[in-house]
């Protein structure tokens, strides 16, 4: 999905418009979009996917360390599978079963830094 006539103040509503249906179509049933146009440096993206590959690549036990709390990354880090579930949010039922999904909110490499909330964080797996 091109991001980029969000990107510039002379784009037309109907190119934005065009943006938000691309999305819409990407992202209303399963898979994935890929973002271009977002003005990003391909530098920090390459950055980034190689600190990710490198933290979900490493043993589970490494990755438990960055568990911070439950939930849809509202408490940082990482999220296991078995955690989100889609089917909830949509119809609110504690029936639905969980999503197979796993993620790591934060950004990468503030991980490895600084703390950031009152929770201590371990440093990033090797």
């Amino acid at each position: 999905v091109d991001l980029s006539p969000f990107m510039t103040a002379s784009s037309t509503s109907e190119a934005r418009a065009a943006v938000v249906s691309a999305w819409d179509a990407a992202l209303s049933g399963p898979g994935f979009a890929r973002i271009t146009g977002h003005g990003v440096d391909a530098s920090a993206i390459e950055a980034l996917f190689d600190e990710a590959s490198a933290f979900f690549s490493s043993p589970l036990e490494a990755k438990l360390e960055h568990k911070l709390g439950d939930g849809y990354g509202a408490f940082g880090a990482y999220t296991p599978a078995g955690v989100e579930s889609v089917g909830r949010t949509e119809d609110g039922s504690e029936e639905a079963p969980p999503d197979l999904v796993v993620g790591r909110s934060g950004g990468m490499p503030a991980l490895s830094a600084a703390p950031t909330s009152p929770a201590q964080r371990p440093p990033s797996p090797p």
